[in-house]
């Protein structure tokens, strides 16, 4: 470079004050231009290549540092400038104009290799090693959300890309057989997550295991999915299907799985205290995402009749804490990933943040929004509305447990509401729940509501008595235009310190 340089300058100084001597100096700069551009990328190259550490770098060139390319990048750009800024702007330009169009327009030619993938692998692992588990003050939703199959489930993929914003999104499958027969098999679902991933523009990893049972595979992707300390902390699943106990042909989530395994894996999630989500209804032909939707403020505009514009919150059963102390986990979960998939990317910015209660008596409204507004306050939660409904005696009609007693108090006062309660089994109090949620969605996209507590003790009859509370929980979403997603925290999300 240096000689080629000095040789440049002489026939300048020769030549120059002669006619022919402007025309040698026009091709001569310009000739210096290309060249000192050209030796100005080699050195970048060798550069990234000594620093990317790739194995198969081994030049024949025996000088040669990443010190010397690096002076050698900057000097042959210094000089290039010097000889003509003009000159060396426009070749700059052009080369960065065909290195985009080799990027995106060229076809993928895999033997080509790419430099830039060197130097992300290098760096991401170097920042992989460097990170810390998350303080709590910086805590994001890691997701993880496990599907039975590449067919449908598309809603949920993009609801749960929205969700995740900016944090670790990964798509899981498990493929039930064999390791060694379903190697291939294994090899070609990968590849078709991917492309799936690719076409739906999603922010998000793979992740396919196999095992002899869903619930083994769904265990190898709670241990091995994520690197380092970049683990999924939350694990999205499917409701468990009913269709499963009458063995009909079904592709819903989970269709292939018992209902004591279902429940023990959400037990295996629970114990490795990991926060669990389960989504029900975004996979309803009737469920529309919200670009069909209109903000409430939006003047000029008139909704629709199926126009939906709210994501509801129910803190149900929250304990009322000062912001030197604690949230509830769960509750603080539900309003965490609520706040965060309205201030995700549109079209969900356009959504109206909502927060909701119930109570036995009117009597206790006033006091349940102020219970309300310190809780957003503390959560540091703007532009969320407040609605308590209030519960009537037409609410507990039709439920099973103690209908007797039932049937004597629903044309007693108000305030015996609360006793009746009380008194209701844990399926019925769901079903009741259920019941007065559903009357306040007809403007409402997705619900968010606490995730009934997980029997520890495995038995066929807890199992099975708890499938029956989710299904009391969810039932009737879906088909109402409304998708509900029931939430589990394994520890406090929202740091009420600052």
């Amino acid at each position: 470079v240096l000689i080629q340089i000095l040789l440049t300058f002489l026939v300048l100084f020769e030549v120059s004050g002669t006619r022919e001597g402007e025309e040698i100096i026009f091709l001569a700069r310009f000739i210096s231009t290309i060249y000192l551009l050209a030796f100005a990328f080699t050195n970048l190259n060798v550069f990234l290549l000594h620093r990317s550490g790739a194995p198969n770098f081994r030049p024949l060139f025996r000088y040669h540092s990443w010190q010397l390319s690096f002076f050698g990048f900057i000097a042959c750009l210094v000089i290039m400038f010097i000889v003509n800024t003009v000159y060396a702007s426009v070749a700059v330009a052009l080369l960065l104009l065909l290195f985009t169009l080799l990027l995106f327009v060229a076809p993928q030619k895999k033997e080509w290799g790419n430099l830039i993938q060197a130097v992300f692998y290098h760096q991401a692992r170097k920042y992989l090693l460097l990170l810390e588990e998350e303080n709590v003050k910086f805590w994001r939703l890691e997701l993880l959300l496990v599907l039975d199959s590449k067919d449908g489930h598309d809603q949920i993929m993009k609801f749960c890309n929205y969700l995740k914003k900016g944090g670790l999104y990964i798509i899981g499958h498990v493929v039930e057989g064999n390791f060694v027969e379903s190697v291939e098999l294994v090899q070609r679902e990968k590849e078709a997550w991917e492309e799936r991933c690719r076409a739906q523009q999603l922010k998000a990893f793979s992740q396919v295991s196999v095992a002899t049972s869903v619930r083994k595979g769904i265990q190898q992707l709670l241990l091995m999915s994520g690197l380092g300390h970049m683990k999924p902390n939350t694990i999205m699943l499917g409701l468990y299907s009913a269709r499963n106990i009458l063995n009909e042909e079904t592709s819903d989530k989970y269709a292939r799985m018992p209902l004591g395994e279902y429940v023990k894996t959400l037990r295996d999630i629970v114990n490795l205290r990991k926060n669990l989500m389960l989504h029900y209804g975004f996979d309803n032909s009737i469920w529309k995402p919200p670009k069909f939707y209109l903000h409430p403020s939006l003047s000029g505009l008139q909704k629709g009749e199926n126009s939906r514009c709210y994501v509801d919150m129910y803190p149900l059963g929250y304990t009322h804490l000062s912001s030197d102390m604690g949230i509830d986990a769960t509750i603080s979960m539900i309003i965490q990933t609520a706040s965060i998939l309205i201030r995700s990317h549109n079209p969900w910015k356009k959504m109206q943040l909502r927060i909701c209660s119930i109570v036995d008596s009117e009597q206790k409204v006033k006091k349940e929004k102020q219970y309300l507004a310190q809780l957003l306050r503390i959560c540091r939660i703007r532009d969320c509305r407040i609605k308590v409904t209030v519960l009537e005696p037409e609410h507990f009609s039709d439920l099973n447990s103690g209908s007797a007693s039932l049937s004597s108090h629903l044309h007693a006062e108000i305030g015996s509401l609360s006793f009746l309660f009380d008194n209701l089994s844990l399926r019925d109090k769901y079903r009741l729940i259920n019941r007065v949620i559903r009357e306040n969605v007809s403007e409402t996209s997705v619900v968010f509501v606490p995730l009934p507590e997980v029997p520890l003790e495995v038995t066929g009859d807890n199992d099975a008595e708890y499938i029956e509370r989710l299904r009391e929980m969810s039932h009737g979403f879906g088909e109402n235009g409304t998708a509900i997603v029931m939430v589990y925290g394994s520890q406090s999300v929202i740091s009420v310190k600052l």
